[in-house]
């Protein structure tokens, strides 16, 4: 049971951290992404205001998103989630940082289960703290999460050339479940100063993850998709800005780039 509960768990958790899409770059905003997997196509579009500064995006996939990003001075205090049919909010991350600015929690909250409203979130599902080393780059993330079983976990980040090479996930009772290994290309990683992953360490390196391995030390038998290793291929420009990209899944992406400020 223990064994079934942990395994679970690390899926749960390491599942946030895993995105397909290409973010934003110093050098360039971008205006949107075209998306296609086999017979279904969408877009997501991104807006910005006055000064230039990412606020919103609108995914089109299904019945729609629109998601807000609410700053307090350049900080991101919180990442709103709304339905795009009724404009209710589903969830909701909220972020906490320290004297240096560094981000030292982020929790996510979403609506009741039971009461069916989107209004007033407030159950709080997962909530993670980060430690950070003498060098600055992450060391440690805590994780705990709730709902019908609370469990708690640590991840460990090993980093190379300022990218995360590798992530050790422990249970609660520090037994070593499974571990992530990275590799990437030598272009500039146009994620790394997205707002909306901040939280992610692995937006936060300097290049684009091009691969990623698992190895399943617990024994779970439990994979985030049936490649391994996961790999992912792009296209660059001449100025080796991304251009299209292909994810493990088949998923196709188009991405168009707007005016390096202003709004979209």
């Amino acid at each position: 049971m223990k064994r079934i509960l942990t395994c679970l768990l690390a899926v749960l958790v390491f599942a946030c951290a895993k995105d397909d899409e290409l973010q934003l770059s110093a050098g360039r905003q971008v205006a949107s992404i075209e998306y296609q997997k086999g017979k279904q196509k969408w877009q997501v579009q991104y807006r910005y205001d006055v000064s230039g500064k990412l606020v919103d995006k609108f995914d089109a996939y299904g019945v729609g998103q629109w998601t807000r990003l609410v700053y307090e001075g350049d900080q991101v205090k919180e990442i709103q989630i709304f339905s795009q049919g009724d404009f209710r909010m589903m969830s909701k991350d909220s972020f906490a940082y320290g004297a240096d600015g560094k981000l030292k929690a982020w929790y996510q909250f979403a609506r009741s289960l039971m009461s069916g409203q989107y209004t007033n979130i407030q159950d709080l599902r997962t909530s993670y703290n980060y430690n950070y080393d003498e060098q600055g780059q992450l060391l440690t993330r805590l994780y705990y999460t709730t709902g019908m079983k609370d469990t708690y976990g640590l991840e460990k980040y090993t980093w190379e050339n300022n990218n995360v090479k590798k992530v050790a996930i422990y249970n609660s009772y520090g037994e070593l479940l499974r571990e992530f290994h990275y590799e990437y290309d030598q272009q500039r990683n146009f994620r790394k100063n997205d707002p909306f992953y901040l939280h992610d360490p692995l937006m936060q390196g300097n290049n684009n993850l091009v691969s990623d391995f698992l190895d399943d030390i617990a024994g779970c038998n439990i994979r985030l998709g049936k490649c391994n290793p996961c790999q992912t291929t792009y296209k660059y420009d001449q100025a080796s800005f991304p251009v299209s990209a292909q994810t493990p899944e088949n998923l196709r992406m188009k991405i168009n780039y707007g005016a390096a400020t202003g709004p979209q």
